[in-house]
């Protein structure tokens, strides 16, 4: 631990894609309060998502400090490398063996050919964790992202939803008497998937 330093200026360098204006609304970094590490790598974050959400699948964000120990402030930099603008590949389901793969896919708000989007992306893993047919947690649907280059040069990412079925189906069994039917047998097999 060392002296609190407070932050004296947010900036944005690099291959920007907005007005540094539009970047900087994504950062919660505010000119006068303390430095806090957890709310600049948030910062990061948003400002990785801002770009993968446009198709920048492979952006990379970083920092810079510029600190003046004679005030005790310090200037942050977000600088941000943009990379290849991307689009989607082939959409691939695997893991499944009784769930098909429509069912899968019409949960899916990413199609092949589109412009590379991660919150589209995680809407479509929430989508189909929610259908009940796969395990809960990060175990249950899991997406792997496959980088291709195409024969005229343009690259493309292959997505792999990759799932793990859950057990969806139920056998019951009953007994019972009755004065009026006597013994009584009832069996049920249901199958939710």
């Amino acid at each position: 631990e060392g002296k609190a330093y407070t932050v004296s200026e947010v900036d944005v360098a690099g291959d920007l894609i907005d007005p540094a204006k539009v970047i900087l609304e994504k950062t919660d970094l505010t000119p006068g309060e303390l430095f806090d590490v957890r709310v600049m790598l948030q910062d990061l974050k948003n400002i990785g998502d801002h770009y993968r959400d446009r198709g920048y699948a492979f952006a990379d964000s970083s920092y810079d400090f510029l600190p003046d120990r004679a005030t005790q402030t310090l200037k942050v930099v977000y600088k941000v490398q943009k990379g290849s603008l991307v689009d989607l590949g082939f959409i691939e389901v695997t893991g499944n063996k009784r769930t098909l793969d429509n069912v899968v896919r019409r949960e899916l708000r990413i199609h092949e050919g589109d412009r590379y989007s991660e919150s589209k992306l995680e809407l479509s893993k929430a989508l189909v964790t929610r259908t009940g047919y796969f395990e809960p947690g990060p175990q249950g649907v899991q997406i792997r992202k496959v980088p291709r280059r195409l024969s005229d040069g343009t690259v493309v990412v292959d997505i792999d939803f990759h799932v793990r079925e859950q057990r969806t189906g139920s056998f019951q069994l009953g007994v019972g008497f009755s004065s009026f039917e006597s013994f009584m047998f009832n069996g049920q097999v249901s199958e939710q998937n």
